[in-house]
């Protein structure tokens, strides 16, 4: 049986290995677009989004809410 720090040590390597998922989102992510950034977010692959609209780009896992959710916050409260 695997203890988590091997389990760890193994997901470190593979997301150290893995290859960039990059998207170009319009205004927001299609749904497979939206199942993509989480698998990535999930397996810790990197994903990077570039956002047309506010030309701009966001990292998954970066902490900062996505430019898109950022857009729905101001149009709700606008």
């Amino acid at each position: 049986m695997t203890t988590i720090r091997e389990r760890l040590t193994q997901l470190e390597l593979a997301s150290n290995n893995a290859t960039w998922l990059v998207l170009d989102v319009t205004v927001c992510p299609t749904p497979e677009q939206a199942e993509q950034i989480e698998q990535a977010t999930r397996t810790g692959r990197m994903c990077i989004a570039f956002y047309e609209p506010g030309q701009t780009a966001w990292i998954a896992g970066c902490s900062k809410p996505a430019p898109w959710e950022q857009q729905e916050r101001s149009a709700q409260h606008g």
